[in-house]
């Protein structure tokens, strides 16, 4: 009977450390998809789902490449994409390199990635290379975007 009971415990035990193992690869997939769904946003230009994946702090600090792309709160961003979207056709976001790094704990995670714009801005066509990275939440179950940074590398 003994035994049973400490071959029941090593079963039981290996079942919660399979469970806790496979967490990781769930969040990091997870917030893959949030990450890649970035790009959906653009290339659909769906502000519903730019709302779903962005905490909506109003002390969040996020950057694009452009001098005047210095967002402080969600209501900032959401004011400027809401403006810049009617001006952009056709975008194509190309992803290379994405590295995502979910922390112990699975609350908190960060990314990187090399993209690729292409778009026509007013009916001109535009192509950019770019850095992005940032950083992400876990909330009420959900993964969203609690800081951002786009820069363009130097000589492009």
């Amino acid at each position: 009977m003994r035994y049973r009971f400490i071959l029941l415990l090593v079963v039981a035990a290996a079942s919660v450390t399979d469970a806790v193992a496979a967490s990781p690869g769930t969040d990091s997939e997870a917030v893959k998809g949030v990450v890649n769904d970035w790009v959906r946003v653009w290339e659909s230009k769906d502000m519903a789902l730019l709302s779903r994946i962005m905490a909506h702090d109003p002390d969040i600090v996020l950057f694009g490449t452009d001098p005047e792309e210095h967002f402080v709160g969600w209501d900032s961003l959401r004011a400027y994409v809401g403006k810049l979207f009617p001006a952009m056709q056709d975008a194509k976001l190309t992803v290379k390199d994405q590295v995502i790094k979910v922390y112990q704990g699975s609350r908190v995670a960060s990314f990187t990635e090399l993209v690729s714009w292409d778009y026509a801005y007013n009916g001109k066509p535009v192509h950019q290379d770019c850095r992005f990275s940032g950083v992400l939440e876990k909330r009420h179950g959900h993964w969203v975007f609690v800081q951002f940074h786009n820069s363009v590398p130097a000589g492009s």
